[in-house]
């Protein structure tokens, strides 16, 4: 959440397109993950241990096609 921050502040003219909206969405997203993670895990981690280990594993997974996408299109806003 907070590179998308840093990214709307350093790139304006990126953050108007239709590929920054989709991004922040799976920011948006990401975040619900995230926090419904840390319930499971305030309610028992071993009651919750495999829902617990799905949610990480959608998180990292997200998180890194979401790093790729950033990275994409930083580096296209950047050449152009």
């Amino acid at each position: 959440k907070a590179m998308a921050e840093q990214v709307e502040a350093s790139h304006a003219g990126l953050v108007q397109g239709e590929d920054w909206k989709r991004a922040r969405q799976v920011i948006t997203l990401l975040d619900i993950f995230h926090d419904q993670k840390e319930k499971l895990v305030a309610d028992g981690i071993g009651r919750n241990r495999g829902l617990i280990k799905a949610h990480a594993e959608g998180l990292a997974k997200r998180a890194a096609m979401l790093h790729e996408s950033m990275t994409r299109m930083l580096g296209t806003a950047g050449g152009a």
